[in-house]
């Protein structure tokens, strides 16, 4: 996966002053003002803060900054003149019809009762006045709760992360969506104001152009699923491989009539469909062997409207993520158990990691990295050590000498070093473990020769590892929560590129050394631990990978607001 920050251009306002043809329902010049406003302003005063408003027959949210908004206008109406709508009406409607693009529900923003109440407007007959001003005071709030809702949900995203179990700490900074509205209703850019608020990234645009693809293959009625049965392998001839080729057709991996060569053979696993099946494990994270196995089989099977929910959750996190994330930057994906260094949008490093296991997740949030450690010293935390260490100790009464270990009696800064000959380690357990485990560096401490640190209250790192058969694996969750990195000391190169006394050979001959040693970081860089399970590459293809943590399932819920069940993939790993 790659990650790139282009240069943000400032906020787009366009200015636009064409007014509507003159519709039926106007009111006499100068009179609809002052009494729309008063209707605002007794509606607004009427409903106790903190509770929503109803405008015709649809419930605003009724923001502090809906009231705000009006308060500093006189509550004047704000989307008509002198009884006719203005011109950025229209254009505020065909956004909303547009926002599933984001992967947005265009009702969460009131479009049908807008619609409605617009068509009131310009089909009331003549009558009594105060009937066409309460149907003009309902569509300006309707049109102005609505933009305000999604000016944050499009700068911030429509979920709160800490409303729901989603271990995501980055900070998620909400706009001035009271601002940014008399603003574009000054300019008369209502759409060019809402833009500016997407991200900027061209991660998120590419997100999107995958939700009208997967919108599609849903209109389309998704894909059939193939049935299950022993492996799939390159030769096999039947009605699986039929379905099979049927089901990588769908998804575009198979492009329609492939074939090695000759006349098209449905029911023959070919060349052609061992090259697609190639390609979608390549889209899924999976080691691409051609053969449709138990996993391969199982993500084939998770429906297409799965994958667009999927999609939807992975647009509202990048939301969430600030705008500015510097032009130098580290990465981690800890879904798709990856790691990119980028600078100026370009990924200069790339690499696999290990990432923290069901039980002991890796959370979501960032930091400034500023110290390699050479030789690490690893401090046992005190709940690994009460748990594994005892355990282990039980089971092997030289497994602390054996593995570089020390104990000492407490954590207290100059604890006596304590002989584990001489603990009573039955007596032991969770609850009453006193000592302090260190493991000495060396070629087999826990964390490697180089660790990479950016202190955070969760003690989460970067780190070498001497289990270097992991980053074999497809699925990487393995750790106690903690990065284990494949190419540490590249990276130690890269950071300390700008001191040339440490290049990659001082470094190792550091490491050789033995000793413990802590190196600034001449340029400390931020550090972004993320958890992205949707994404598309530059090529077009569009990438999934295994909801490992079970957090889309969660946001999935919270996004529909947990009115009916979510739909998202099922664990296949």
């Amino acid at each position: 996966m790659r990650f790139h920050t282009p240069g943000r251009m400032g906020g787009i306002l366009l200015v636009v002053a064409v007014f509507m043809s003159v519709f039926s329902a106007a009111l006499p010049p100068g009179e609809d003002r002052d009494e729309v406003a008063e209707i605002i302003r007794n509606r607004l005063s009427a409903a106790p803060r903190g509770e929503g408003l109803v405008c015709n027959g649809e419930r605003l949210a009724g923001s502090d900054a809906l009231r705000r908004f009006y308060e500093r206008r006189l509550y004047e109406p704000a989307w008509t003149r002198e009884g006719m709508p203005l011109s950025i009406v229209d254009e505020m409607i065909q956004v909303l019809a547009g926002i599933w693009t984001d992967g947005l529900d265009a009702g969460i923003y009131h479009l049908e009762p807008i619609r409605s109440a617009l068509e009131a407007v310009q089909s009331e007959r003549r009558g009594a006045a105060s009937d066409t001003a309460l149907r003009l005071a309902d569509l300006d709030l309707l049109l102005s709760d609505a933009f305000i809702q999604l000016a944050v949900h499009l700068a911030a995203g429509s979920v709160e992360p800490a409303m729901i179990e989603s271990e995501w700490f980055i900070q998620v900074v909400r706009p001035d969506a009271a601002a940014i509205l008399r603003q574009a209703l000054n300019m008369s850019a209502v759409a060019g104001a809402l833009d500016a608020l997407r991200p900027a990234r061209p991660e998120y645009a590419s997100l999107r152009e995958a939700l009208r693809d997967y919108r599609d293959i849903v209109a389309r009625g998704g894909w059939p699923a193939v049935p299950a049965g022993p492996p799939i392998r390159p030769g096999d001839v039947g009605s699986r491989v039929q379905a099979l080729r049927e089901r990588l057709a769908a998804s575009d991996d198979l492009a329609a009539g492939a074939t090695a060569a000759g006349p098209v053979t449905a029911d023959v696993y070919d060349d052609a469909v061992a090259a697609a099946v190639r390609r979608y494990q390549t889209r899924l994270g999976f080691r691409p062997d051609g053969v449709v196995g138990q996993e391969t089989l199982a993500s084939l099977n998770v429906s297409a409207e799965e994958r667009l929910a999927q999609i939807k959750v992975n647009l509202e996190r990048w939301r969430w993520l600030p705008r500015d994330i510097g032009s130098r930057y580290i990465m981690v994906n800890t879904a798709s158990f990856h790691l990119d260094l980028v600078e100026a949008g370009t990924t200069v490093l790339d690499m696999r990691v290990v990432v923290g296991a069901a039980a002991t997740r890796t959370p979501v949030f960032e930091d400034l990295m500023t110290t390699i450690e050479i030789n690490p010293v690893w401090n046992v935390p005190a709940t690994i050590a009460a748990k594994e260490v005892l355990t282990n100790v039980r089971r092997d009464p030289n497994y602390l000498r054996r593995l570089g270990y020390r104990l000492f009696d407490g954590w207290n800064t100059g604890a006596a070093e304590v002989d584990p000959a001489t603990v009573d380690w039955n007596s032991l357990n969770e609850t009453n473990f006193r000592y302090r485990v260190l493991q000495e560096p060396g070629p087999i401490n826990s964390l490697g020769r180089l660790a990479f640190l950016f202190p955070n209250p969760w003690a989460v790192y970067l780190h070498d590892t001497p289990q270097r058969d992991l980053f074999q694996q497809s699925s990487r969750s393995f750790s106690h929560g903690c990065i284990r990195i494949a190419w540490p000391l590249d990276l130690a190169a890269e950071l300390m590129r700008n001191d040339p006394a440490w290049t990659k050979e001082n470094i190792l001959a550091a490491i050789a050394a033995g000793a413990n040693k802590m190196l600034p970081i001449p340029d400390p860089i931020p550090v972004y631990i993320v958890y992205l399970t949707a994404w598309r590459e530059k090529d077009g293809t569009v990438h999934f990978r295994n909801d490992i943590y079970g957090r889309d399932i969660i946001l999935a819920h919270a996004l529909e607001g947990e009115v009916r069940p979510a739909v998202m993939p099922r664990t296949v790993r």
